[in-house]
């Protein structure tokens, strides 16, 4: 996608994995559990390492492990997890307080 259209495919390849970080960093400050806050901190600093290693692979700066890009790469198995984890965001977004 980057080598394509240098400038603008560099940005978006590097901007597309950070607004799903965003949210869900959003998502785990407004959870409404002790638990929630923390799973969703945990996926979604999953997510984060996910699009690190494959950025730090592909500048040269790790080695080569073959971790797809979220989002942008087809990987299967990655795929189907980085899937559950966003699932996973959503439903704790969605959920109510119900000790009220």
């Amino acid at each position: 996608m980057a080598k394509n259209s240098y400038p603008i495919g560099n940005l978006s390849a590097v901007d597309l994995p950070d607004h799903p970080r965003t949210a869900g960093s959003d998502i785990a400050l407004a959870g409404t559990q002790l638990y929630s806050r923390t799973l969703a901190g945990a996926l979604t600093m999953t997510f984060f390492c996910y699009a690190f290693v494959n950025m730090g692979m592909v500048s040269g700066i790790l080695p080569v492990v073959g971790v797809p890009l979220p989002l942008v790469s087809y990987g299967g198995t990655s795929t189907l997890s980085i899937a559950i984890i966003l699932a996973l965001l959503m439903g704790i977004a969605n959920q109510k307080d119900k000790r009220r």
